[in-house]
């Protein structure tokens, strides 16, 4: 019984992400954190809030921008636009451009970073 109930954890984790709601997509730009998908935001948008994403990658374009910050959780983020707030990535890799612009604080946990040299 106690081997079983290791796995209790895992098992509601995985049945609490399977019924959450759907994915945010870059086209609706719906609030809402999104889980395992990935997110571009296309040069010229601009996304209103923070943009939380779980295990997906997130594109930020040239000429793009996010009003708040971006929250990844075991992803990949390429940006070349800009963050009016924070950037945190635990668990994946970021890369940011030269045209990138964070206005906060760039934050990393267990992350690697590769900066281009314009990168502010």
């Amino acid at each position: 019984m106690k081997p079983l109930l290791k796995f209790l954890p895992v098992f509601l984790l995985f049945w609490l992400l399977l019924f959450l709601p759907g994915s945010a997509r870059a086209q609706g730009l719906e609030d809402g954190p999104i889980f395992g998908d990935n997110f571009t935001l296309q040069s010229g948008e601009t996304y209103p809030n923070d943009l939380v994403v779980f295990g997906g990658s997130v594109v930020i374009e040239t000429d793009a921008r996010v009003s708040g910050s971006v929250i990844l959780f075991g992803g990949s983020l390429s940006m070349n636009g800009e963050v009016a707030g924070d950037v945190v990535v635990v668990g994946g890799a970021a890369s940011l451009g030269e045209t990138a612009r964070v206005k906060g604080s760039l934050v990393t946990v267990g992350a690697t970073v590769s900066r281009a040299p314009g990168a502010k």
